[in-house]
This record gives structure tokens, sequence and C-alpha cells, in this order.
């Protein structure tokens, strides 16, 4: 039987610091078990606690990502859909929390699930293929298990516009990092949402640079923004 929030969150205490002391303890050990061997029962409290409780769940991720404890989300708590395009197939993936996942180069047998989200990204994605400008900007990510430097380098890339280029040393530059050009580029290795965070308009100086679906998909995406 799940405690009341009074007993889970110590609302008895009466001295607000007291409380918030209490809130803290009782979520650090959910965020401390989100690791690689993560179990079904602890996934589904932390639905119920971030859902219910976002004010005092989301600092505690927060600052136990700042250690680099590895997350992942079981693949039976994700929407999913399957987008067919010229270039090839699309899996989409969605949390409560938003987009978690867009791979090209697609392996999912079948969608699973409903979600207006993905019915919009779909259509926006067909017109995006089409060669039509389209700004993913209000797009929402589930950044669950990324750090806070990986955070940052994919918010600083989704702020590049369509048909335009940054570097790797643009990027570092921009998070205040300029010397970690290395770095921003091992992060973009790790971006699970390719367009949406479009890493793809992220280029090396001397040349294309990498990229996670490989170069082939680099160089079709920028020749289908009008960058190559």
């Amino acid at each position: 039987m799940l405690p009341s929030r009074a007993e889970a969150f110590g609302e008895v205490n009466k001295n607000a610091n007291s409380r918030t002391r209490s809130e803290r303890r009782a979520v650090r050990p959910l965020f401390v078990l989100d690791t690689l061997n993560t179990n079904r029962i602890h996934l589904w409290i932390r639905k119920i606690l971030t859902k219910w409780y976002k004010d005092f769940v989301n600092p505690m991720e927060k600052s136990i990502e700042r250690f680099g404890i590895p997350c992942r989300m079981s693949e039976e708590d994700l929407i999913s859909k399957i987008l067919r395009t010229r270039y090839g197939r699309i899996d989409l993936k969605a949390s409560d929390h938003g987009l978690f996942e867009l791979a090209l180069n697609g392996r999912l047998k079948k969608g699973v699930g409903t979600n207006r989200m993905l019915d919009k990204l779909q259509m926006d994605l067909e017109r995006y293929f089409k060669g039509k400008p389209v700004d993913f900007s209000e797009i929402q990510l589930d950044m669950l298990g990324y750090t806070p430097f990986e955070r940052d380098v994919l918010a600083a890339t989704k702020r590049i516009p369509y048909g335009k280029t940054k570097s790797y040393k643009d990027i570092a530059e921009e998070i205040g990092r300029p010397q970690a050009f290395r770095a921003v580029g091992n992060a973009l290795g790790k971006n699970r949402t390719a367009i949406i965070v479009p890493c793809h308009r992220v280029v090396s100086e001397g040349g294309l640079g990498g990229f996670g679906a490989g170069t082939e998909w680099k160089k079709r995406l920028l020749r289908l923004e009008g960058i190559l």
C-alpha cells in the first residue's frame, strides 16, 4: 500500500525547512536506484512521483545526474511510432515527459500506443522530408540519462536554425567551455533525437565531422536543407 503524501513527504512537520529535507530524503533513494539495473517497480514509482511531485523530483534528479549515473527507460514504458521516408524508416519513441528517441535506420517491427505529440511530429517530419523548412524547437524532450554537460550541448545544438551550421568549437564556446570541442563531439554522439536536436548541422572545421547514423545520412539531411 502506498503511503499518503503526508507520510511520504513529511507534511506532518510544521517547519518548512524540515519538510523540504524530508521530501528530499524520500526521493533520493529512487534516483540512486535509477541505474542500468533499474527494475519495473522502481520505474512505476518514479512515474507516480514525477507526475505528482515535480517540484521535489526534478531537482533531485538533476543533482543525482551530476555524478553521471547512467539511466535508461524500459521499452515497455515508451509509446512508439514508425515513419517511412524516401531515405528509409525512422523510429519515434516518447515517454510521459516528451520525445525519448528518434532513430534513423529504424528497426521497430510495429508502433505501440498513441501519442498526440508523436502524431504531430510525424506530420512535421513528413513536411521536412519534402524539403520544407520546419522548426522543431518547441518539441519537448525526455532528457533522462544525459549528464548536465550533455544537456547543455544538446540545448545549444537544438537552437541551430534550419539551413545553418555551426562547428564543434562554436558549440563549445556557446556553452562556456571553449576548449571542450572534442567533448562536444562525444556528447553529440549520444544524441538520441536526431533532426529534432540537429547534430547533422554541427560540422568540423575541416569537413563534415561524425554522425551517429553514418555520414550518408548526414549528407542527405544537409542536402535536404540546401547546405551541401
